[in-house]
């Protein structure tokens, strides 16, 4: 533990004060852990060394460590028998996990690529808010927080 605390590329060595980086905020994450500072990395140690204790799980194999699930090697053996894992580097969890994600992702993904082929660009949308809520261009997108204006952005954000 004491090897961690003092390594120089994680988020564990700012959290246990051991490295100052003025670019990380620890407050938010030791704020989960107790009300004081000292209480909280006490706390964190606890919640780190039992993760550490449970050793690799399920649940974080698979998505981009598919390759701890039994490496590539072992992967394609288990194509081969008819065994598939959903993954993807970016995510996180076992295969059905991922399997939803990145269904949840190609909708979006379609639906935008329906609203842009249907001539929806954000230019289109500004100009048809613009035409809603009688204002200009020019009006929409300067500062200012007056109603009607506030509304229509909200509007082109959504």
């Amino acid at each position: 533990m004491k090897a961690l605390d003092n390594y120089p590329y994680s988020g564990h060595s700012r959290l246990m004060g051991k490295i100052q980086r003025g670019f990380q905020d620890t407050e938010k994450v030791l704020a989960l852990f107790g009300p004081t500072r000292r209480a909280a990395r006490r706390r964190y140690r606890d919640f780190v060394t039992k993760g550490l204790a449970a050793g690799k799980r399920p649940v974080l194999t698979g998505g981009g460590l598919i390759r701890s699930a039994g490496c590539w090697q072992a992967q394609r053996g288990l194509r081969r028998e008819g065994v598939h894992y959903k993954s993807d580097e970016r995510l996180l969890g076992d295969s059905d996990f991922v399997d939803s994600v990145l269904k949840a992702a190609d909708e979006t993904r379609d639906r935008k690529y329906r609203l842009h082929a249907a001539g929806y660009d954000l230019e289109a949308v500004v100009a048809r808010v613009c035409g809603i809520y009688h204002l200009n261009r020019r009006d929409l997108l300067s500062r200012g927080k007056q109603r009607r204006r506030a509304m229509a952005r909200s509007v082109v954000a959504y």
